[in-house]
């Protein structure tokens, strides 16, 4: 494995068609490893539930401070600004 992902960090999702295309991306807050560590659970929204992904998929966002995201998805771990 070559990324060890911490919990809360950004990640993107990028799964790859039969050709190798990748053919979406989605973000979301890495939670934790599975119990082999072949896929890492993810919040892709607000819920309390996160989505066991694997990791060939998961790439770590370098430049996540840039970022500028929405009310819900900054509400799991922020005050809404006044």
């Amino acid at each position: 494995m070559d990324n060890n992902f911490v919990q809360g960090q950004l990640v993107a999702y990028c799964p790859i068609d039969s050709q190798g295309n990748i053919y979406k991306v989605e973000i979301g807050r890495f939670n934790k490893y599975n119990k082999n560590k072949t896929g890492a659970f993810v919040w892709y929204h607000m819920g309390g539930m996160s989505a066991c992904t694997p990791l060939q998929f998961l790439h770590p966002i370098a430049n996540d401070n840039y970022l500028v995201i929405g009310h819900t998805f900054n509400s799991l771990d922020k005050e809404e600004e006044q």
